[in-house]
């Protein structure tokens, strides 16, 4: 990987180095980036600042607000290239292609598998 910031790159360093200098006072769980532990702290704050502007419900994460719009405008952009069904999660695909496509996937890369 390349950076155009050197604090970007010994930031990157410290996830191949294992150290981990940003540890959270109220359980002990450490991390590499202090964006992380600021994150992790919303656990312990309750804090949820991305507010769902079509309903009540408010989210600790920017994607999980993303995720959960979804819910509202009935998108769908996943879909089952065997049988065509859509789904609004990725993981919901996931689970679809494991459950209803058995059998379909019996050919495996012998360099990845």
């Amino acid at each position: 990987m390349r950076f155009s910031r050197l604090s970007n790159l010994r930031s990157h360093m410290y996830t191949h180095n294992g150290e981990k200098q940003f540890v959270c006072e109220a359980c002990g769980v450490d991390f590499t980036r202090s964006n992380s532990l600021k994150r992790h702290m919303r656990i312990h704050t309750k804090e949820k600042p991305y507010k769902c502007s079509k309903c009540e419900e408010s989210f600790t994460q920017s994607c999980s607000l993303k995720r959960h719009m979804l819910t509202h405008t009935k998108e769908k952009p996943h879909n089952c290239e065997l049988c065509g069904k859509r789904f609004s999660q990725p993981f919901n695909l996931k689970k679809h292609k494991k459950n209803h496509c058995k059998g379909r996937f019996d050919f495996n890369c012998a360099t990845c598998s």
